[in-house]
């Protein structure tokens, strides 16, 4: 899994994740390290799930579960979820399209919180 901090670990990003993060950035006019109170972080495989939690233990993780996020967009090659885990914000997760494809549990999530797909 890849972790971007700030901006300009985030020019590294694929450009899907950089065209999605940008428009939301002009949008909200706020500092990159301000708009989600957390860090980007870039899933490259499956085991990479085992790390986003889904409860406030920590015990259950996406790699097997169903969940639900606050934010859930449907991006063209990338599924972007977001939870606030404080009242900063939280952490920003890009899953990847054929990731998710594989993964009922990932599409479930999607339906549950009302997921909205968006064309770059």
């Amino acid at each position: 899994m890849k972790q971007y901090r700030n901006l300009p670990e985030l020019l590294e990003a694929p450009r899907g994740i950089r065209r999605y993060l940008a428009q939301i950035a002009r949008q909200s006019k706020q500092p990159f390290e301000e708009l989600f109170g957390g860090d980007v972080f870039e899933i490259e495989e499956k085991e990479d799930l085992k790390q986003i939690t889904l409860d406030y233990f920590e015990e259950t993780t996406l790699f097997e579960n169903t969940g639900q996020f606050e934010n859930a967009v449907v991006l063209n090659e990338w599924v972007a979820l977001h939870t606030p885990t404080t009242d900063a914000g939280g952490p920003v997760y890009f899953i990847p399209n054929a990731m998710v494809t594989e993964r009922p549990n990932i599409v479930e999530t999607l339906a549950n919180s009302n997921a909205k797909r968006i064309k770059l």
